[in-house]
């Protein structure tokens, strides 16, 4: 049977523009917002590694790094290490995988590279002393010389 796409009116089409987001501010908070309390500690971190690595990281290293807390010397649980299908959800828009990932999420190590999608995506992360939520969860203090900090 024919299915014919229901068209919109233009009062719901104003409707859906007006719940965009207003700018790459809150575009990254929203996209930061979808992650599950449970699962900050472990982003935030894989964040942190993103934005202040010295070289493209692969998948499995930010997975492993996600756990170590490096301004502690501490190894958050172990039985905490995301999946990288759990990992690229709660970091969907904010970052790129090249090459991309085939269906099932299945990687090959030492070939997909993890990295930021966007320079901006890292300075909304660096600490503004705002503490606005959600991005006061996420947020870090920039290296003094603002040049990657960590060797993997």
């Amino acid at each position: 049977m024919l299915q014919i796409p229901r068209v919109l009116r233009p009062s719901e089409i104003d409707k859906i523009l007006n719940k965009l987001p207003k700018g790459l501010e809150e575009t990254y908070d929203r996209l930061l917002q979808r992650v599950e309390d449970d699962d900050v500690p472990e982003i935030a971190l894989a964040l942190k590694w993103l934005s202040l690595a010295k070289r493209p990281l692969y998948i499995e290293e930010v997975i492993e790094a996600s756990i170590l807390d490096v301004d502690k010397t501490t190894i958050l649980d172990a039985d905490r290490r995301m999946s990288t299908a759990q990992l690229l959800s709660c970091l969907t828009g904010l970052v790129t995988v090249e090459p991309p990932l085939a269906a099932g999420f299945a990687t090959q190590a030492g070939k997909h590279v993890l990295a930021l999608a966007h320079s901006s995506v890292r300075a909304h992360l660096i600490s503004k002393d705002d503490h606005q939520p959600p991005r006061h969860k996420f947020q870090f203090i920039a290296p003094a010389d603002d040049v990657g900090l960590l060797a993997v």
